[in-house]
């Protein structure tokens, strides 16, 4: 990967929380040195996407596992793993295994929700996945999560298919006409209410041990798998943004912490604006990703609270003064023109001092590890406005599809991937887990970056849970571009827009 990264080669990498191998690679060996949140044409930024017990780590219980493998038989091992009596009784001489089992059962303990682990229970499970070939995460997968599986539910077959992300949802459409699609997949979370809507996912909202989830589970990232009054999803890694910063920078400005804000926030960007040396606020573009959260922040709205009609919401006087409020800072000179396409990366601006503000997603802390090892990066949550503090969603959703909804195993492998062993397997090489008792553990909580972005998954929305969201994006992101390069005036182009979204949401009844 290049030093000098543009966000239009990056964004639709990075906004869903996928990471490249040698990304990936850097943040693993970050985390372990530590103690162990679009497609929007965006220039800067290499972007695109809850308290509980501290539990044993996936690398501890597979090493146990392994140990009591090499004591015993492999069918002794097996039956150990996959039922909680043996398990017991192994913990007696294992503390890691111990931790491991008390782990697994722990992540499902209502009465109503039976514990993970079946030896009896029988069946194949085909999981299509975008893992990269030769990321970390398939990795993980599977050296990690499927033989995991295997020994809590040994007559089950996962049959896991990598499927490249560019190809996926033609694959997935492909096999609807076709009636050949998987058991499980792990889907962009802004398709989850497109194939609902099509029949195609199954209704999650009666499932054994989905109530546990979903009060578990952040509000914003959940918030994705709902449409027409169900579930049709579980929440599986979700990322956010927050405002980064130069802290050398925010101190030779006499700012001693950075803006909690909106108000601040407008300050501090024009304090730190200084004229052919340093621009004070860049966002990652000018798309909907970019764009959002300020906008959100700041009051606007795109629809109604039932996402029904974009008129009156869109253009309203509230989203007109939060739009109007963004343009006059790239018209004030703290923005470059970088925002619209080229130029040097956000993170190689504010690491070389030429940016002092930026916004963007955890992988960010890896790219400056890698490319800027003696620059520090300091993270603080979006600035409240008349919105509030308000983040924007990314990350991936869990589905299973309509011809599995009476195929136990299907369901017992959709919860396993909830499961705190596999969550924080995942979240050790930078797939923020969208489960708040997970996020939160000593595991993941005492990375030093980690705080900043589960403090924002508390306030969080979603780009709009709707089958009809790509060509909303697309009107979005034409006219906040209009905006900023200043093509009409805000109103006018958020009155044009309105009717648009309107005919787009109507589209799906």
């Amino acid at each position: 990967m290049k030093t000098r990264l543009t966000l239009s080669s990056l964004s639709s990498v990075f906004r869903h929380g996928r990471l490249s191998l040698t990304l990936l690679a850097v943040f693993c060996a970050s985390l372990v040195l530590a103690a162990c949140g679009d497609n929007t044409p965006t220039t800067p930024s290499a972007t695109t996407p809850s308290a509980t017990t501290a539990a044993a780590t996936t690398a501890a219980a597979t090493t146990a596992a392994a140990t009591t493998a090499a004591a015993t038989t492999t069918a002794q091992a097996t039956t150990a793993a996959a039922t909680t009596a043996a398990a017991t009784s192994v913990a007696t001489t294992a503390p890691a295994t111990t931790a491991a089992t008390a782990t697994t059962v722990a992540a499902n303990t209502t009465s109503a929700a039976p514990a993970l682990g079946d030896p009896n229970l029988k069946g194949t499970v085909t999981f299509w996945h975008t893992y990269s070939a030769d990321s970390k995460e398939q990795e993980t997968l599977k050296n990690v999560v499927l033989p995991g599986f295997a020994r809590l539910y040994p007559n089950v077959k996962v049959d896991a298919q990598q499927i490249p992300d560019t190809d996926f949802r033609q694959k997935l459409l492909t096999g609807i006409g076709g009636n050949i699609l998987p058991d499980v997949a792990r889907l962009d979370i802004q398709y989850v209410p497109e194939f609902a809507e099509m029949g195609a996912l199954a209704k999650l909202d009666d499932m054994p041990g989905f109530a546990d989830i979903k009060a578990d589970a952040y509000p914003g990232p959940l918030s994705t798998n709902f449409w027409k009054g169900s579930y049709y999803g579980l929440p599986l890694d979700t990322n956010t943004k927050v405002l980064m910063y130069n802290k050398s920078d925010l101190q030779a400005a006499g700012l001693s912490a950075p803006p909690k804000t909106m108000d601040e926030f407008f300050a501090a960007a024009k304090k730190l604006t200084v004229s052919g040396k340093q621009f004070g606020f860049v966002p990652s573009g000018t798309g909907s990703w970019s764009i959002l959260p300020f906008f959100w922040s700041l009051g606007g709205n795109v629809t109604d609270d039932g996402i029904t009609k974009a008129s009156g919401y869109l253009n309203s006087a509230d989203s007109v003064a939060a739009l109007q409020q963004l343009v006059d800072l790239k018209k004030a000179g703290v923005m470059p023109d970088a925002i619209f396409g080229g130029g040097i990366s956000t993170m190689e601006g504010l690491a070389t001092g030429q940016y002092a503000i930026i916004d963007d997603g955890p992988w960010m802390n890896s790219i400056a590890a890698t490319q800027f090892p003696n620059f520090t990066l300091s993270y603080a949550p979006m600035p409240a406005g008349k919105g509030g503090s308000i983040g924007i969603v990314g990350g991936e959703d869990l589905v299973m599809f309509a011809k599995s909804k009476d195929n136990p195993a299907a369901w017992a492998f959709s919860r396993y991937m909830l499961s705190k062993d596999v969550q924080l397997a995942m979240g050790k090489i930078g797939q923020l887990p969208a489960i708040k008792s997970v996020a939160t553990s000593p595991e993941l909580a005492s990375l030093p970056y980690y705080s900043t972005f589960l403090t924002q998954l508390q306030s969080t929305k979603a780009r709009l849970p709707h089958p009809a969201w790509p060509k909303i994006e697309t009107v979005l992101n034409d006219t906040f571009e209009a905006a900023f390069r200043g093509d009409k005036d805000v109103k006018t182009l958020l009155d044009t827009a309105a009717p648009k979204v309107d005919a787009l949401l109507t589209g799906a009844k």
